[in-house]
């Protein structure tokens, strides 16, 4: 009978440590599952990104949209250099990259200025059409995309010595498209585009 009473208790005790494994395990499974999905997620709204120095370590994470917002406004900055900087020989180029970065709000300026023949004055008096875009001047607004932006630039139509300057006042909305590089590498798209005001400084 004592026998027969430590056999039960041995199984007993077995179950129990068996049970126990068995629960343990499923915990510990659980939480890996649990942090792996958390880390995940984590790296999906967060991206990897260098120092203000451009320094590659330590390397540090920001928040995706953030990541996304400083993506947006290089695209914004390196659209207006393309449709606003240029001279005879490179309006062509330069303004069919600007038209990869944005949709046919800005085409439909770009016909207005060779309805009223802009490009072949460029060409018949030489003229030189820079622009000054500073990141700081761009303001990419919203929480996610799509964005809007507005932009404050500074451009400068040169001939012959001669300077006239001009503030231009912009504005648009960013969305997303696929990333087309090098003619769209971001994979962003300027749609909505304005020209709010352009008006013209003294020599001041």
């Amino acid at each position: 009978m004592s026998t027969e009473n430590n056999i039960y208790k041995a199984l007993r005790r077995n179950r129990a440590i068996t049970v126990g494994a068995v629960v343990l395990a499923l915990v510990t499974v659980i939480a890996s599952f649990v942090f792996a999905f958390s880390v995940y997620v984590y790296q999906m709204n967060h991206a990897l990104t260098l120092d203000k120095n451009g320094d590659v370590l330590p390397l540090r994470y920001i928040d995706i949209n953030d990541a996304l917002k400083i993506r947006a406004s290089h695209h914004v900055e390196m659209f207006h250099n393309y449709f606003y900087s240029y001279d005879k020989s490179s309006f062509e180029t330069r303004i069919e990259k600007a038209l990869w970065l944005a949709d046919e709000s800005v085409e439909n300026i770009y016909l207005m200025l060779q309805n009223e023949n802009w490009f072949e004055q460029v060409i018949r008096f030489n003229l030189v059409q820079e622009i000054e875009i500073k990141p700081g001047n761009i303001l990419i607004e919203g929480n996610k995309l799509p964005f809007t932006f507005k932009a404050s630039s500074i451009i400068q139509v040169k001939q012959l010595g001669q300077v006239k300057t001009y503030q231009l006042e912009t504005s648009g909305v960013i969305t997303n498209v696929h990333a087309n590089y090098p003619l769209n590498p971001h994979g962003l798209l300027i749609t909505e585009y304005q020209e709010n005001s352009k008006i013209e400084l003294d020599d001041e």
